[in-house]
């Protein structure tokens, strides 16, 4: 299921905190919960809701307002696994204590999208659950529109729980019902409310979790830790007293970047304490990598991916959908990059690049799978010398044309540099002019930094006071910024942005320049480009000195970046290769010891290797040269990690169905196996945004059919009534020019998971499967998706990704042993 970003049309929320949830008591909850609610009770309870609207509520929307058109909308399960926690509620209903333990395990794991469907669950079972409430404000914390409308849903029935539980809604009231306050001031008296109930109620370990949460951060927030000791000591209260709670995640958190050695107990425990949740798994990676235990980081950031994609797997959620997700990916091809076993990376970086992209999710602009697949992908065949690969790969479409200009102008780089080093030099000479145009375009005057006067003009908003409002200007650019304040502060930051743009493009340009010079038999002026660029790390220079003729220089630049990347395996491998075509034998043998423990893990076949292994019978050492991997003995009970789950995302299987057309024809999904298929599940002719979201398909469907993709469409009304619509309108049945089934039973609906399972009423979904019957891109919810251009070009791109339409990694011999 994928998010919707708002549109237009809008309802106005419910008023009484019951109405909120009436519609929440139906029959899906039967299907998924066995709760066994009659059929005429749900019907009743959707009629009262309705009824209590302000206004009619529009197909596909909550009958609860704004903000529960967003969020999970199919029911949770009780998982297990997500910590051991204790949040007691006012509740008689069995299962709502359950459903708020789990909650707030997520919570504790920052796992806010199914914390937020463990609460919406609870809401279900008991509507007049506040915490429930508080739970749903607690998981938005990103969010904070969304957050402040569910707490007033919690505010409403304070007077229906006890004191403890009212503390609790309070203390977040202090920081959202007063938004008007500086953000610090509001953080500090958030604290000070949570110190309150630690100070009522000390054996309620989730507020002193959630307080030493909160004051860690608050420490980037504007409200420094005067003192971690004090932090550290209020969470050892919690683990002394539970020793498996999940605030071993905020220890982690309070010494990462302080001192990580005094987390090492925690990093064990992490994942254990909490092993449904991969954040908690990945989490213990941050110490190991701050400790430059690089093979130890890795193996936590592959737990945390195959918890994910586990449960992604389960629950058909798109990986993007959890918030942190892409972070987890790039941290783990990192930290496969730091131990050598770069074919991997390659292979999930890859498989981040092939993850459907939605524009509210993961733009390419943003800081998802579609920025960082490509990103750690270049990185990689750059950093090892993968030329070969990197040519492969824009072949397979996992390199094509970066909507990012900087990913954009890295990719040409990178391709030319493969080109030039595998003497394409035409093909190299085209990248770089391609390169060249990038680095001129969009040159009009922009504002350098610390210059504030040509932003101020351009961005002057329409409704600055009127003259005679102001006061006499003294300095006109002072009184400018003053008069408008977030105005000329995005100006400078836009003027800002696009001259570090400018020059990160022509630094980019002088590095490609650098490999240039290089294949062109001239290392001299190669280092000049590299120099001038400012983007060639020690390791390249130390490469590109030794080709000037300059070993001595060339061995310190190597001695360096092996000094200052401890635990790392390449520029270790580079500062022994190098020793050894020095002919330093003694050193070279020393250092070669280094890497034979470091490069554990290391893929045998690179670049890096291959020339290192022609030293090696010289000094009899063995082919494979590479040292069995230890175990530190700090690392705790570790599962085996191909048991949390597959290490990279599949796309789901696509039930088959069988739906009757408006011809009377019957038609099946396996019908169109071989050929990908774009499904559109629209809420009846009588929803308007729907019929306009079928127009805005219907013009394209030529140019879909030119990738071989057919369009479909399946309607929640009932054949007759579909085929009456379009006998009554020729023209809409023109402007419609594809299938159009019908599906009153929601069968498909319910199979494809666009049902809200708390209201039992369909939602909106735009579907691509493709010729082996995978789901391959979704959109799920209140509205539809319109942009039909868009579904177009991301299906012709993930279509087109060739043998790698599920990835099959290439395996390191790590991962044969």
């Amino acid at each position: 299921m994928y998010l919707v970003p708002p549109v237009c049309l809008r309802i106005a929320p419910n008023a009484g905190a019951l109405s909120v949830w009436l519609g929440f008591v139906v029959a899906g909850l039967a299907v998924v919960g066995g709760l066994g609610l009659p059929p005429d009770r749900v019907a009743a309870a959707e009629v009262a809701a309705a009824e209590e609207n302000e206004a009619e509520v529009p197909a596909g929307h909550s009958y609860h307002g704004e903000a529960f058109n967003e969020g999970p909308r199919q029911a949770a399960r009780l998982l297990g696994g997500t910590g051991k926690v204790s949040f007691p509620v006012s509740s008689t209903e069995p299962k709502v204590q359950e459903f708020i333990d789990q909650g707030v395990g997520q919570l504790h794991g920052f796992w806010y999208f199914e914390a937020e469907r463990s609460f919406r669950q609870a809401a279900a079972l008991d509507p007049e659950c506040a915490i429930a409430y508080w739970g749903m404000a607690m998981a938005n914390i990103n969010n904070e529109p969304r957050a402040r409308e569910f707490l007033k849903s919690a505010t409403k029935l304070k007077g229906q729980i006890d004191d403890r539980e009212r503390m609790w809604v309070e203390s977040l009231e202090t920081f959202y019902g007063q938004a008007k306050r500086k953000d610090v001031e509001r953080r500090g008296q958030y604290v000070r409310a949570l110190e309150d109930i630690v100070h009522a109620y000390p054996d309620d370990l989730e507020a002193k979790a959630f307080l030493a949460c909160q004051i860690w951060h608050n420490d980037a927030k504007g409200l420094p830790i005067t003192s971690h000791e004090a932090v550290d000591a209020l969470i050892g209260q919690v683990l002394a007293a539970e020793p498996m709670h999940p605030a071993h995640h905020y220890r982690i958190h309070l010494w990462d970047e302080e001192k990580p050695g005094r987390a090492l107990a925690s990093a064990a425990l992490c994942g254990p304490a909490a092993p449904h949740i991969a954040h908690m798994w990945h989490m213990p990676g941050h110490i190991y990598s701050r400790l430059h235990r690089y093979a130890d980081a890795a193996w936590q950031q592959e737990a945390s991916a195959r918890v994910d994609h586990a449960h992604l797997a389960e629950f058909h959620v798109f990986p993007d959908q959890i918030h942190n997700y892409a972070h987890n990916q790039e941290w783990l091809i990192r930290d496969l990059n730091f131990v050598g076993r770069a074919h991997t990376a390659v292979a999930l970086a890859k498989n981040l690049i092939g993850l459907p992209r939605h524009p509210a999710i993961n733009p390419p602009s943003g800081k998802g799978s579609a920025h960082f697949g490509p990103l750690r992908l270049l990185e990689t065949l750059e950093r090892y010398e993968l030329w070969d690969e990197a040519i492969s790969a824009e072949d397979e479409g996992y390199l094509d044309k970066h909507d990012d200009p900087k990913i954009e102008a890295k990719r040409l780089s990178v391709l030319a540099a493969a080109n030039f080093q595998l003497e394409r030099t035409e093909r190299g000479i085209a990248l770089v002019q391609q390169l060249e145009q990038l680095a001129k375009q969009d040159r009009q005057p922009v504002a350098p930094p610390g210059d504030d006067k040509l932003v101020i003009e351009a961005k002057k908003p329409d409704n600055r006071k009127k003259p005679e409002d102001e006061k006499p200007p003294v300095d006109q650019q002072a009184i400018a910024r003053a008069d408008q304040p977030e105005a000329a502060k995005d100006g400078r930051k836009k003027g800002e942005s696009a001259v570090k743009l400018r020059r990160d493009l022509e630094a980019i340009l002088e590095h490609t320049r650098g490999y240039q010079s290089l294949a062109g038999g001239n290392p001299r002026q190669a280092l000049a480009h590299f120099e001038k660029g400012k983007r060639a790390g020690k390791l390249l220079l130390s490469r590109v000195h030794l080709a000037a003729g300059n070993p001595g220089k060339a061995e310190q630049l190597a001695r360096e970046a092996s000094a200052a990347g401890p635990g790392e395996f390449l520029p270790a491998a580079w500062h022994a290769e190098l020793l050894f075509r020095l002919d330093r034998r003694h050193d070279a043998l020393k250092a070669f010891e280094r890497v034979r423990e470091l490069g554990a893990d290391a893929d045998l076949d690179l670049p890096v290797c291959h020339r290192l292994a022609k030293f090696t019978p010289d000094y009899d050492l063995p082919e494979d040269w590479r040292y069995e991997p230890e175990t530190a003995d700090d690392l705790g009970q570790r599962p085996a990690a191909e048991k949390l789950g597959p290490l990279t995302f599949t796309p789901f299987r696509a039930d088959d169905w069988e739906l009757t057309d408006v011809a009377g024809k019957q038609v099946r999904l396996s019908d169109y196996r071989g050929r990908p298929v774009v499904l559109l599940l629209y809420l009846g002719m009588g929803c308007v945004h729907c019929v306009e979201q079928l127009k805005a398909f219907g013009p394209l469907k030529d140019e879909f059919a030119e990738s071989d993709i057919k369009l479909v469409a399946i309607g929640t009304d009932p054949i007759e009534d579909t085929a009456e619509s379009l006998a009554a309108d020729p023209e809409r049945a023109k402007q419609i020019p594809f299938p159009l089934l019908a599906d009153p039973k929601l069968t498909v609906f319910k199979r494809y998971l666009a049902i809200d399972d708390f209201e039992h009423k369909p939602m909106h979904a735009t579907i691509l499967v493709d010729g082996e019957g995978f789901i391959r891109w979704q959109d799920i919810g209140y509205e539809p998706f319109v942009d039909a251009r868009f579904v177009l070009k991301e299906s012709r791109r993930l279509l087109g990704l060739g043998a790698a339409r599920r990835t099959v990694l290439r395996l390191s011999p790590l991962d044969m042993k």
